[in-house]
């Protein structure tokens, strides 16, 4: 996800109309946020807690 990118907010979790559960397994969509890698982050001198 990129800023400006349009986004869809699910009412209910297991909403499979909503959200896509064939990418929730990707790790790839837990390590990076808004195009930032968060190791590459951390890495860099940012604090953890940014990131969350």
């Amino acid at each position: 996800m990129a800023k400006g990118d349009s986004f869809r907010v699910c009412e209910l979790s297991d909403d499979f109309g909503c959200r896509n559960t064939n990418l929730a397994f990707d790790l790839a969509d837990h390590q990076t946020y808004f195009n930032i890698d968060s190791e590459k982050f951390i890495e860099g001198g940012c604090s953890r807690d940014e990131l969350f």
